[in-house]
């Protein structure tokens, strides 16, 4: 699928564009890429995120709707989440229109055949691939079958949920609340750690911890 797709023979490439059985990657390749506005980006700046990266085309109809709803995702998660679309057989003022016209917030790269081949079997545009934050693959989503949105969504919350809950704030204040209520509070401290003021920002957060 690949080949076909990076040799131009968009039709052959669109006839096989279903679900792959081959082996899937274990974790996020090695990224040292830069995006179509020159920024550098490396698997470092990804490092304990959810990431998707989603390969796509520009003579793919289906894809324009899949970035769109990545658009939506991000809205919704915002930094909880990257994502990475990696245009492919594409020519790069089409690519750099749509991705005007669409306005997504993510990385907008044009993929070299090695990188499009550090994924392994791409037998479909569009492809999605979710990575947890450690960068172990939690997902492949092949083409755009009616139940992609409702099948990646809960993949994508599950692992942003997860994520949460492996976070713990650094300092807990409790004010009189019940002590199984959490505050997290944000402490103006000093350069030797002493708090500077005696109150803090607060705010409540989703988790619960256990009372002490």
């Amino acid at each position: 699928m690949v080949s076909l797709i990076l040799a131009g023979k968009k039709d052959a490439a669109r006839a096989q564009a279903a679900p792959s059985t081959a082996k899937e990657i274990a974790a996020l390749p090695a990224l040292n890429v830069h995006d179509i506005d020159g920024k550098p980006l490396t698997s470092h700046d990804l490092a304990g995120h959810v990431v998707l990266v989603e390969f796509w085309a520009t003579w793919c109809p289906p894809c324009r709707g899949t970035l769109a709803w990545l658009g939506d995702l991000k809205k919704r998660h915002g930094d909880r989440i990257a994502i990475v679309t990696i245009a492919i057989e594409s020519e790069e003022a089409d690519v750099r229109k749509i991705a005007h016209e669409l306005n997504v917030p993510a990385s907008w790269v044009i993929g070299a055949p090695d990188l499009a081949r550090s994924f392994g079997d791409i037998s479909a545009v569009p492809t999605l691939f979710v990575f947890d934050p450690a960068g172990k693959t939690a997902a492949v989503y092949y083409g755009a079958p009616p139940e992609l949105h409702a099948t990646a969504e809960a993949k994508l919350a599950s692992l942003v949920k997860a994520k949460r809950r492996a976070g713990r704030p650094g300092r807990i204040r409790r004010a009189s609340r019940p002590a199984t209520d959490v505050v997290s509070c944000r402490l103006d401290r000093d350069r030797a750690g002493r708090p500077i003021t005696a109150g803090g920002e607060c705010i409540v957060t989703a988790a619960r911890f256990p009372a002490r």
